[in-house]
């Protein structure tokens, strides 16, 4: 049934229409009645664009928000909805609402068939309780609310910051539920943890960096005393860096390379000119030397389990070993632990062994 739009439909008394099941009453021209329930029974009731419509004309009741178990389209046929609303001009809200009260009540509110509810809300500058679980509320500030007063989430309408667990005094800011949480987590394809915002035990913050199984590769950690620093491609541990590496501690400052191999060196590698010319190693067993490796050798050698130095070679079987212009040159002791009034020295040049006596005076 259609009602065309140069007709107003009009009702008087106890008068009502019942739309059966199945059937669709259209009604594009004006319709005007009394404060009740004017259209019962199970069908669609679509309405144009003309005149006011009330919602107590579908359900009879002035404080209920539904449609008994009639379909409204507005503007056309609703589809798939209770409630269908469609069309309108730019700039025109499609659903309005409207209170006069302090506080105004659900503008939408969605409940399953356990009670659980989700709102929409408006609020002035006063209102009352927070409504129940899964809320969405909108006071100056727009709050996603949990619970009974639970606030999950908030953008600020003074200045646009959004807080995740928090009133946000930054641009985007989150708050970690508790110590020793990760509040931002990024993760790949695979929903792996590759990358995380950390509070310790103390709260104090972490950063780290995982690979693609989930294992800790890197980490800078904010506990502990001074700070680091990444300044204009300085790096900075426990001070503000003034150098290329710059460590500053409280009593003394340690830089360590360390390896898991019995016999594996650590290395620094010092490079001019984008040629890398000098090396120190600390190589296995306790050994340590300075190389120049573009063709000059070792420079430098230390063996530090027997106390033996090597210059310009590595440290040998001599105790302070020299690589000489034109032969080796080894000097050990040749003494006893006994002696008092001398002792011995002894000469290896070129393999010629000798001994320079040491008087303990002149």
């Amino acid at each position: 049934m259609s009602v065309p739009a140069n007709v107003t439909l009009r009702f008087v008394g106890a008068g009502e229409i019942n739309v059966a099941s199945g059937q669709t009453l259209t009604i594009n021209g004006y319709i005007e009645g009394p404060n009740k329930q004017l259209f019962t029974g199970l069908g669609s009731v679509a309405v144009g664009s003309s005149g006011v419509i009330k919602q107590v004309w579908f359900d009879g009741s002035t404080q209920k928000h539904q449609m008994a178990n009639l379909s409204l389209g507005v503007g056309g046929l609703p589809t798939n909805a209770r409630i269908h609303a469609m069309g309108g001009t730019a700039n025109d809200g499609i659903i309005k609402a409207n209170n006069t009260a302090a506080a105004l009540e659900s503008i939408f509110r969605a409940e399953n068939n356990t009670g659980n509810q989700t709102d929409l809300k408006q609020y002035g500058t006063s209102h009352g309780t927070f409504p129940g679980a899964g809320a969405i509320q909108s006071t100056n500030d727009f709050l996603f609310i949990i619970g009974a007063s639970t606030e999950k989430a908030r953008i600020k309408s003074s200045n646009g910051f959004m807080g995740i667990n928090c009133n946000p005094q930054y641009m985007l800011e989150v708050q970690a539920s508790a110590n020793s949480t990760s509040p931002i987590v990024a993760t790949n394809a695979a929903n792996t943890r590759i990358g995380a915002f950390h509070t310790n035990g103390s709260g104090s913050g972490e950063m780290y960096l995982y690979n693609s199984s989930g294992s800790a590769r890197a980490a800078i950690i904010g506990s502990g005393s001074g700070n680091s620093y990444i300044l204009d491609n300085f790096f900075g541990v426990g001070t503000t860096p003034t150098v290329d590496l710059h460590v500053k501690g409280d009593t003394s400052a340690e830089i360590r390379l360390e390896t898991t191999g019995a016999s594996t060196d650590c290395r620094i590698g010092m490079i001019q000119s984008n040629q890398q010319v000098d090396q120190v190693i600390s190589g296995t067993n306790g050994f340590f030397r300075l190389d120049d490796i573009t063709g000059g050798g070792t420079k430098f050698a230390i063996d530090m389990p027997n106390n033996k130095f090597g210059f310009g070679k590595t440290a040998g079987s001599d105790v302070y070993g020299f690589n000489m212009a034109t032969e080796d040159l080894g000097i050990n002791d040749a003494g006893s632990t006994s002696a008092t009034e001398q002792d011995w020295i002894e000469v290896t040049v070129g393999g010629n062994t000798g001994y320079i006596r040491v008087f303990a005076t002149k």
